[in-house]
Protein backbone atom coordinates (compact mmCIF):
# COMPACT_ATOMS: atom_id res chain seq x y z
CA UNK A 1 0.00 0.00 0.00
CA UNK A 2 0.46 3.76 -0.77
CA UNK A 3 2.33 5.63 1.89
CA UNK A 4 1.01 8.73 2.61
CA UNK A 5 2.94 11.37 4.40
CA UNK A 6 1.25 14.32 6.48
CA UNK A 7 2.94 18.15 6.76
CA UNK A 8 0.76 19.70 9.86
CA UNK A 9 0.91 23.40 9.33
CA UNK A 10 -0.57 23.89 13.05
CA UNK A 11 2.40 25.58 14.18
CA UNK A 12 2.56 27.85 11.41
CA UNK A 13 -0.98 29.00 10.04
CA UNK A 14 -3.01 27.54 12.81
CA UNK A 15 -1.44 30.41 14.83
CA UNK A 16 -2.67 32.98 12.52
CA UNK A 17 -6.07 32.62 14.35
CA UNK A 18 -6.85 35.34 16.47
CA UNK A 19 -8.05 32.96 18.94
CA UNK A 20 -4.36 31.03 18.94
CA UNK A 21 -1.75 32.66 20.15
CA UNK A 22 0.12 29.90 21.46
CA UNK A 23 2.53 30.33 24.03
CA UNK A 24 6.49 28.73 23.74
CA UNK A 25 5.39 26.02 26.19
CA UNK A 26 2.23 25.18 24.27
CA UNK A 27 4.22 25.33 20.69
CA UNK A 28 6.37 22.42 22.45
CA UNK A 29 3.43 20.44 23.50
CA UNK A 30 2.09 20.73 20.29
CA UNK A 31 5.07 19.82 18.31
CA UNK A 32 5.67 16.73 20.39
CA UNK A 33 1.98 15.49 20.20
CA UNK A 34 1.67 15.72 16.43
CA UNK A 35 5.25 13.47 16.43
CA UNK A 36 3.58 11.08 18.63
CA UNK A 37 0.61 11.07 16.24
CA UNK A 38 2.75 10.46 13.58
CA UNK A 39 2.85 12.99 11.68
CA UNK A 40 5.92 12.84 9.32
CA UNK A 41 6.60 16.56 9.26
CA UNK A 42 5.61 19.72 10.32
CA UNK A 43 5.66 23.37 8.51
CA UNK A 44 6.86 25.96 11.44
CA UNK A 45 7.98 29.57 10.82
CA UNK A 46 10.92 31.54 11.90
CA UNK A 47 9.94 31.29 16.22
CA UNK A 48 8.72 27.89 16.01
CA UNK A 49 11.99 25.77 14.78
CA UNK A 50 13.18 25.41 18.70
CA UNK A 51 9.85 23.53 19.67
CA UNK A 52 10.11 21.42 16.19
CA UNK A 53 13.82 20.21 17.28
CA UNK A 54 12.35 18.86 20.20
CA UNK A 55 10.47 16.29 18.65
CA UNK A 56 11.69 13.02 16.74
CA UNK A 57 10.02 14.46 13.34
CA UNK A 58 12.75 13.78 10.77
CA UNK A 59 11.43 16.36 7.88
CA UNK A 60 10.69 20.29 9.33
CA UNK A 61 8.85 23.01 6.79
CA UNK A 62 10.23 26.41 7.58
CA UNK A 63 8.08 29.21 6.10
CA UNK A 64 9.13 32.60 6.24
CA UNK A 65 7.22 35.48 4.48
CA UNK A 66 9.29 38.28 3.32
CA UNK A 67 7.15 40.92 3.26
CA UNK A 68 8.56 45.00 3.16
CA UNK A 69 12.00 43.65 3.36
CA UNK A 70 14.64 45.97 2.05
CA UNK A 71 18.15 45.17 0.53
CA UNK A 72 19.74 45.55 4.19
CA UNK A 73 17.05 43.41 5.80
CA UNK A 74 17.20 40.91 2.87
CA UNK A 75 21.03 40.33 4.21
CA UNK A 76 19.72 40.08 7.56
CA UNK A 77 16.62 37.61 6.72
CA UNK A 78 18.91 35.42 4.41
CA UNK A 79 21.51 35.17 7.05
CA UNK A 80 18.61 34.05 9.36
CA UNK A 81 17.06 31.82 6.75
CA UNK A 82 20.93 30.34 6.34
CA UNK A 83 21.08 29.92 10.91
CA UNK A 84 17.85 27.90 10.84
CA UNK A 85 17.95 25.88 7.43
CA UNK A 86 21.51 24.74 9.22
CA UNK A 87 20.52 24.48 12.74
CA UNK A 88 17.92 21.87 11.64
CA UNK A 89 19.83 19.75 9.10
CA UNK A 90 23.07 19.91 11.49
CA UNK A 91 20.05 18.01 14.49
CA UNK A 92 20.17 15.33 11.53
CA UNK A 93 16.67 16.51 9.70
CA UNK A 94 15.61 17.50 6.46
CA UNK A 95 14.22 20.93 5.56
CA UNK A 96 11.17 21.97 3.32
CA UNK A 97 11.71 25.80 2.65
CA UNK A 98 8.76 28.11 1.52
CA UNK A 99 8.88 31.99 1.17
CA UNK A 100 6.12 33.86 0.46
CA UNK A 101 5.71 37.63 -0.36
CA UNK A 102 2.32 38.86 0.29
CA UNK A 103 3.19 42.14 -1.69
CA UNK A 104 4.00 40.30 -4.82
CA UNK A 105 7.06 43.76 -5.28
CA UNK A 106 10.13 41.64 -5.50
CA UNK A 107 11.11 38.63 -7.22
CA UNK A 108 14.76 38.88 -6.39
CA UNK A 109 14.08 38.62 -2.24
CA UNK A 110 12.05 34.94 -2.91
CA UNK A 111 15.42 33.65 -5.25
CA UNK A 112 18.25 34.96 -2.51
CA UNK A 113 16.26 33.64 0.47
CA UNK A 114 15.37 30.25 -1.43
CA UNK A 115 19.38 30.18 -2.48
CA UNK A 116 20.27 31.03 1.22
CA UNK A 117 18.15 27.90 2.50
CA UNK A 118 19.69 25.58 -0.62
CA UNK A 119 23.12 27.07 0.73
CA UNK A 120 22.30 25.58 4.07
CA UNK A 121 20.75 21.94 3.26
CA UNK A 122 17.29 22.27 2.56
CA UNK A 123 16.76 19.94 0.18
CA UNK A 124 12.95 20.63 -0.30
CA UNK A 125 12.12 24.31 -2.08
CA UNK A 126 8.13 25.18 -2.19
CA UNK A 127 7.43 26.85 -5.42
CA UNK A 128 4.63 27.48 -7.91
CA UNK A 129 4.19 27.81 -11.63
CA UNK A 130 4.52 30.86 -12.62
CA UNK A 131 4.39 32.40 -8.33
CA UNK A 132 1.10 32.10 -8.32
CA UNK A 133 -0.67 31.78 -4.77
CA UNK A 134 -4.01 32.42 -3.03
CA UNK A 135 -3.27 35.37 -1.06
CA UNK A 136 0.89 35.41 -1.59
CA UNK A 137 3.31 35.19 -4.31
CA UNK A 138 5.08 32.40 -3.66
CA UNK A 139 8.98 31.84 -5.32
CA UNK A 140 8.60 31.28 -9.28
CA UNK A 141 9.19 27.57 -10.44
CA UNK A 142 10.79 29.09 -13.82
CA UNK A 143 13.20 31.82 -11.88
CA UNK A 144 14.01 29.51 -8.83
CA UNK A 145 15.18 26.86 -11.80
CA UNK A 146 17.01 29.09 -14.03
CA UNK A 147 18.79 30.06 -10.67
CA UNK A 148 20.05 26.84 -9.47
CA UNK A 149 21.05 25.85 -12.93
CA UNK A 150 23.14 29.80 -13.41
CA UNK A 151 24.50 29.74 -10.08
CA UNK A 152 25.28 25.83 -9.10
CA UNK A 153 24.94 24.09 -12.32
CA UNK A 154 21.87 22.11 -11.25
CA UNK A 155 19.28 20.49 -13.37
CA UNK A 156 15.81 20.78 -11.86
CA UNK A 157 13.14 20.84 -14.39
CA UNK A 158 13.31 20.28 -18.20
CA UNK A 159 13.31 24.00 -18.81
CA UNK A 160 11.82 24.07 -22.35
CA UNK A 161 9.05 21.74 -20.67
CA UNK A 162 8.43 24.48 -17.93
CA UNK A 163 7.90 27.60 -20.43
CA UNK A 164 5.50 25.33 -21.96
CA UNK A 165 3.44 24.79 -18.24
CA UNK A 166 4.35 28.49 -17.76
CA UNK A 167 2.44 29.72 -20.46
CA UNK A 168 -0.69 27.28 -20.35
CA UNK A 169 -0.96 28.63 -16.62
CA UNK A 170 -1.24 32.02 -17.88
CA UNK A 171 -3.33 31.59 -20.19
CA UNK A 172 -5.78 29.68 -18.07
CA UNK A 173 -5.52 31.86 -14.85
CA UNK A 174 -7.59 34.18 -14.09
CA UNK A 175 -6.75 37.88 -14.34
CA UNK A 176 -5.03 38.62 -10.81
CA UNK A 177 -6.82 41.89 -10.83
CA UNK A 178 -10.99 42.57 -11.04
CA UNK A 179 -10.22 45.70 -13.20
CA UNK A 180 -8.42 43.41 -15.60
CA UNK A 181 -11.26 40.71 -15.53
CA UNK A 182 -13.71 43.44 -16.50
CA UNK A 183 -11.29 44.70 -19.71
CA UNK A 184 -11.12 41.24 -20.63
CA UNK A 185 -14.43 40.33 -20.58
CA UNK A 186 -15.53 43.71 -22.47
CA UNK A 187 -13.23 42.73 -25.13
CA UNK A 188 -15.06 39.13 -25.27
CA UNK A 189 -18.58 41.04 -25.88
CA UNK A 190 -17.20 43.37 -28.11
CA UNK A 191 -15.69 40.68 -30.31
CA UNK A 192 -18.65 38.36 -30.40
Amino acid sequence: MQKIRLIDATLRSGERAPEAPYTVRQKLIFARSLDFLGIDSIEVGQHEVEAALETGIGRIAVSLGSIGLHPVSLVRAALRVNSLVKQITDSGRRVRFSVEDATRANMNVLIELCLAAIGAGADYIHVMVNGLGKRTYITPLRNLALALKVQYGIDTVTMLSNDEISRMVSKLSRPSSPDLAVTEMERGRASA
